[in-house]
């Protein structure tokens, strides 16, 4: 069988012998100091433990995050994407090869780590710390290849933030994905305990197993899509969807909601809910994390009207797929609000009016100011410079500044015209799920003028309207230099 070449190349750049003989001396030179100095089996197995979790889960996300980085600093990734090598192998050769060191010391801190396991009795744990040490590692690796792919599309690569960022992200992934999942320096794993995910009751520790194998196949799945992407093989964007689509469902069915007086339509409501608040969240990730340059835009434009659908579907800019997704689970929400029977619709009221209206207008409000932050974001891409910081800043500024000053200057009630989450976590969602009175809200986000849910519902479409007819116009303006330019390369 033949080894795959990347991988071959980062053995013969990372593994020299004076590497092979310098970690297996330096590490069996502490594990022999623990020895002879009396210290018990405990210690043995947590220095052992640390150990691997400083190679692998600190220094193992450096190695994967400057992978890439370093090849185009060094100029040698357009040789390799020119290579034969496909995209499977050069994500799996940059996942292990780049990390092949660490790996090599942390295998000899698991044996050791195992070793003592099965001393002291313990041996029914070996196989699940073993697969959670593995497992957050690899994770750990993959966010951080994944982030940095992402980074130096959107940064370049010259500055030390494009690996720091995705170094410290992976750190924060693994780390406590581990930390959680063995429950190694807590309470442990209790094997009779149980979770009720969507209604259906699961075993906690398997359940926790499964889902840290799922979300290690989404973080490999990414780079391997980015490759695909860095390789110029052609591809439709249904990867993010995907996760989102995942997200959404896996996030919305942790929460214990009690049936017994929800009844179905209740529950699917209250998952819809919980759904909307994961999409909203995606959608800003979304927005900020991918390109949104108009070169892309305008390529996406012509073959619209070309007529190319096939085409046009791979140009889809995930920003607007999540978009649309959001959109639809805010659509299924109100559809389930309007639906809803009298089991579970609260008789208090909700800013001055009924539990169904607020709800109608709150959801049109949250889409309506999600578009207007798109339209700052995508306006501020057009201009270029620094668009996504600009961006950050102004929508810190609506979203938190202008509501404090609001309510400060006693104009609290009218913030719905700015942002909608200065209002929203006010909700008292949780006395609504647990079927109890809602408590009453603070009397400065209450306005006699106008109730805040239309606030909220009509506050964000004027705005949207002006926003939309500036991006129009520069786009107008940046299509316009687009054609005079290649007109004066034609002459």
């Amino acid at each position: 069988m033949r080894l795959n070449p990347e991988f071959r190349r980062y053995i013969w750049l990372e593994i020299s012998p004076q590497r092979l003989i310098a970690m297996p001396a330096i590490l069996g030179a502490i594990f022999l100091l623990l020895w002879v100095s009396g210290g018990d089996e405990i210690a043995l197995r947590h220095w052992s433990l640390g150990i691997y979790l400083l190679l692998v889960l600190l220094w193992g996300p450096r190695l994967a995050a400057s992978s890439v980085v370093s090849e185009i600093r060094a100029r040698t990734w357009d040789w390799q994407r020119m290579s034969a090598i496909g995209p499977w192998q050069m994500t799996w050769g940059k996942l292990f090869g780049s990390t092949i060191f660490v790996w090599f010391g942390g295998s000899i801190c698991l044996v050791v780590f195992a070793f003592d396991l099965l001393l002291s009795g313990r041996g029914g744990e070996l196989s699940r710390m073993i697969f959670l040490a593995l497992a957050c590692a690899v994770l750990a690796h993959a966010v951080s290849l994944a982030t940095s792919m992402l980074w130096e599309r959107r940064r370049g690569v010259e500055k030390r933030s494009v690996v720091a960022q995705p170094q410290f992200l992976g750190i924060l992934v693994g780390g406590y994905t581990f930390f959680e999942a063995s429950g190694y320096f807590g309470a442990g794993s209790d094997e009779l305990a149980t979770l009720v995910w969507h209604g259906m009751t699961f075993n906690l520790d398997r359940f926790v197993l499964v889902s840290v194998a799922i979300f290690l196949a989404w973080a490999v799945l990414a780079v391997y899509r980015l490759m695909q992407a860095e390789l110029q093989v052609r591809q439709r964007p249904w990867g993010w969807a995907a996760f989102a689509i995942f997200l959404m469902v896996y996030l919305s069915g942790l929460p214990a909601l009690p049936p017994e007086h929800m009844g179905t339509a209740g529950l699917l409501t209250a998952r819809l809910l919980l759904a909307l608040a994961v999409a909203l969240m995606l959608a800003y990730a979304t927005y900020f994390l991918f390109e949104k340059d108009p070169i892309s835009l305008r390529g996406l434009d012509l073959v619209l009207k070309g007529g190319d659908a096939r085409r046009a579907l791979r140009l889809l800019p995930q920003w607007l797929i999540i978009t649309v997704i959001t959109a639809l689970v805010a659509l299924a929400f109100v559809i389930s609000v309007l639906l809803l029977n009298g089991l579970w619709v609260p008789s208090e009221i909700l800013f001055g009016m009924g539990f169904r209206q607020a709800s109608v207008l709150l959801t049109v409000g949250l889409l309506g100011f999600l578009l207007r932050d798109l339209a700052i974001i995508l306006l501020l891409n057009l201009r270029g410079g620094r668009p996504h910081a600009a961006a950050l800043v102004y929508l810190l500024v609506l979203h938190i500044l202008v509501p404090a000053l609001m309510g400060v200057l006693g104009l609290g009630g009218l913030a719905g015209l700015v942002s909608p989450y200065a209002q929203i976590p006010l909700l008292p969602l949780q006395d609504l799920f647990s079927g109890s009175a809602p408590v009453q809200l603070p009397d400065y986000i209450v306005t006699d003028l106008v109730p805040v849910p239309w606030l909220i519902a009509v506050g964000p479409l004027p705005q949207v309207a002006l926003l939309f007819v500036f991006l129009a116009g520069r786009w107008r303006r940046f299509q316009s230099a687009i054609e005079e330019s290649l007109a004066h390369e034609a002459v």
